[in-house]
C-alpha cells in the first residue's frame, strides 16, 4: 500500500511539474485551481522556499521567482504523507542540474521533451521518506520540483 501511495505521488509530482513547465506549451499560468484535483492537498502560494531541514534534501535557492513558489502536502489519518514544492529559477537547466549532480551524483533519468526542453529526475529513499527531484528546462529558465513521501 505504501509503495502504491509513493508511486501515485511520484506520478502526480511529475504531472504537476510537467503542467507547470509547459509540456502543453511553454506559457503555463500557475494558480491554486491547478491543484484542485489533488485529493487532500493544500496548495499555498507562500512565496518562500522550504528549508533543507524541512524538505530533508538540499533546496536550490538561487535566482528564484518568488511568485512561482507553490508548497503542497497531503495528509492521512496518520499525519503528513507527502510534502512538495514546485518553483522556478531564472538560472538555466545546465546550472541547476550541475548543482544537483554535486549533491546526488548522476540522475536516474534525463530525457528530451518533444518541445526541445529537458527533464532530469533523481529518486532515492532516506530516513523513512521517498524523494523525487525533477528539474525541467523552460523558455525562461528552470522549474524545480521536490517531493518526499512516507514509505
Amino acid at each position: 500500500m505504501r509503495r502504491k501511495l509513493f508511486c501515485l505521488f511520484a506520478i502526480l509530482a511529475i504531472m504537476a511539474a510537467g503542467s507547470l513547465s509547459g509540456w502543453g506549451g511553454c506559457s503555463s499560468q500557475q494558480g491554486e485551481d491547478e491543484f484542485a484535483g489533488y485529493p487532500n492537498d493544500a496548495a499555498n502560494n507562500v512565496q518562500e522556499l522550504p528549508s533543507e531541514e524541512e524538505m530533508g534534501t538540499p533546496v536550490y535557492d538561487k535566482n528564484v521567482d518568488a511568485d512561482s513558489v507553490a508548497n503542497l502536502h497531503t495528509e492521512s489519518n496518520e499525519g503528513v504523507m507527502s510534502i512538495g514544492v514546485i518553483y522556478k529559477t531564472t538560472d538555466d537547466w545546465e546550472t541547476v542540474v550541475s548543482w544537483y549532480k554535486d549533491q546526488f551524483g548522476e540522475p536516474d533519468e534525463i530525457s528530451e521533451l518533444p518541445d526541445g526542453h529537458f527533464k532530469t529526475i533523481w529518486r532515492f529513499s532516506k530516513d523513512g521518506w521517498n524523494f523525487t527531484i525533477t528539474i525541467s528546462s523552460t523558455d525562461a529558465g528552470t522549474e524545480i520540483s521536490l517531493w518526499k513521501s512516507r514509505t
